[in-house]
């Protein structure tokens, strides 16, 4: 574990709000979960345009991601239903 240096704090301070993480990594030289902990610790947070762009990893309003993947209308669910394996006889 490496200490965190005055140049460091001062570094995340200024960037960490606009700053994707990646290029964070590289300027700092530290792992992602320092940095946010880093972060947390400061009391500092993404900015409210930042979480709104590409780079926060959320889905967007209106984003057709995943679409393939999820439940049609009408499809039938099999989770909840038992397989023949769970259902045994009493003996």
């Amino acid at each position: 574990m490496r200490f965190w240096t005055t140049a460091e704090e001062k570094a995340i301070k200024e960037l960490y709000a606009d700053t994707p993480m990646s290029e964070l990594t590289s300027i700092l030289n530290r792992e992602v979960g320092s940095i946010h902990g880093k972060a947390r610790t400061l009391g500092i947070k993404r900015s409210a345009s930042f979480r709104a762009g590409q780079h926060a990893g959320r889905f967007q309003k209106g984003s057709e991601s995943g679409v393939s993947t999820r439940f049609k209308t009408g499809c039938k669910r099999y989770a909840n239903e038992p397989t023949s394996d769970a259902v045994k006889s009493p003996e």
